[in-house]
């Protein structure tokens, strides 16, 4: 049995622009897994922390847009303080601002 010389290609789903900087969010938060485990309080784990951090990105079409390292040091800030970030608690949130200096968006903690 021989096999076709060139196999179909299956098609891929297309990957949004949204799911791009989703995506490079998730890759930082979690090469910064160890830094975040080390802040947090016992009652906080890197792995929620994250989760949540992605679901307050994505939930905001103006946070999509800030750059992802101001992201992640909002979300170091909220860890550090045992907050958790657009939780039903509202103890904290990702609140998108433009920073007029590097004319560009960038998130803060509040």
């Amino acid at each position: 049995m021989t096999l076709p010389a060139t196999a179909p290609k299956k098609n891929l789903p297309a990957v949004t622009p949204e799911q791009a900087k989703t995506n490079t969010l998730r890759d930082l938060l979690e090469r910064c897994k160890g830094e975040i485990q080390r802040a947090a309080p016992k009652h906080m784990t890197p792995d929620k922390i994250i989760r949540v951090a992605l679901t307050a990105f994505q939930s905001s079409k103006q946070l999509l847009e800030c750059h992802p390292l101001s992201v992640v040091g909002a979300v170091m800030r909220s860890t550090e303080l045992g907050l958790e970030l657009n939780g039903v608690l509202g103890q904290g949130y990702l609140v998108p601002y433009f920073n007029k200096h590097t004319g560009r968006s960038e998130a803060q903690f509040q």
